[in-house]
């Protein structure tokens, strides 16, 4: 079964191209615009790992990613945070905040690809 990731990004053009990407290697890809939509994806489907910005309009990748964790069900789902900063301090913040990956943009497809499947190896 292939795995299903929610990749959640407000720029609809990286989305897109990041979504392409991924359905190249063979993942099942639900996109979303924000944490809102995403969360509401999440009530919906099961999924096997979340892929977010962190910036991003009406909830923002902290926000969404403290509501995932807040959730018993969701507390070990694998989860990767996407930003344009690359600050000590950012990366930090996001792996206190429950991250389980913290990448830097831009990001070359395949090291996105070995992102996710090595937080997916962690969990199993």
């Amino acid at each position: 079964m292939k795995t299903k990731i929610l990749f959640v990004e407000d720029d609809v053009v990286l989305r897109n191209n990041y979504v392409e990407i991924l359905e190249l290697f063979d993942f099942t890809v639900i996109p979303a615009e924000d944490g809102e939509e995403a969360m509401e994806i999440l009530q919906k489907q099961d999924i096997d790992v979340i892929v977010s910005d962190i910036r991003m309009p009406r909830m923002n990748g902290l926000l969404f990613l403290k509501n995932v964790r807040a959730e018993e069900k969701w507390a070990n789902l694998p989860f990767i945070l996407l930003s344009a900063h690359a600050e000590n301090t950012d990366y930090e913040n996001g792996i206190k905040s429950g991250a389980n990956e913290y990448l830097t943009k831009p990001i070359r497809g395949k090291d996105l690809v070995n992102a996710i499947q090595n937080v997916i190896a962690e969990v199993q």
